[in-house]
């Protein structure tokens, strides 16, 4: 905690409301001053995505490759399909000369 933090928290608890005794305000900024440093930690995005995917890069990059490689096979099967129905269509006219 910085000098500026400590000043901040020592004047909310010197203006605390008379029913609130002075020790549960300071056990609450205390929570509240834990918790910003937690958040101010985490500087690599949000929800630690970006360091998830620093970690892991290689695994996603194998999955995308793995991913192209299935969609690449799907549209090759595909035009061999069209293929195959142009050389029965084209077999069909033939005959029929």
């Amino acid at each position: 905690m910085n000098d500026d933090d400590k000043k901040l928290k020592d004047q909310i608890v010197f203006d605390t409301h008379p029913k609130l005794p002075k020790e549960f305000s300071r056990k609450t900024l205390d929570n509240i001053f834990i918790k910003k440093d937690l958040i101010s930690a985490n500087n690599d995005g949000t929800l630690r995505l970006f360091s998830f995917a620093s970690r892991y890069k290689f695994i996603l990059l194998g999955c995308l490759l793995l991913g192209v490689f299935a969609l690449q096979q799907g549209h090759q099967k595909f035009i061999y399909e069209e293929l195959l129905n142009i050389d029965t269509l084209s077999m069909s006219s033939f005959s029929v000369l």
